[in-house]
């Protein structure tokens, strides 16, 4: 399993969130090693308290979505 302590790891502010349980928002994370550089290869599982999540998908330069439906 990868250490992931001295990266940064950053959630950007989501959109608007519709609490209807049908309309999923995209949110966004942003990954970089220690360095500066983005992480690449990032595998990893979502987990929530509420609603259902979906995969990690990378979208280039660090920048990675997730689908949440709360």
């Amino acid at each position: 399993m990868r250490d992931y302590t001295d990266r940064l790891i950053e959630m950007l502010p989501a959109g608007t969130l519709t609490g209807d349980g049908a309309t999923s928002v995209s949110l966004y994370l942003l990954l970089l090693e220690a360095d500066g550089q983005p992480m690449q290869g990032v595998e990893a599982k979502m987990t929530t308290s509420g609603g259902t999540v979906g995969e990690l998908s990378p979208q280039g330069g660090g920048l990675y979505r997730v689908d949440w439906l709360p």
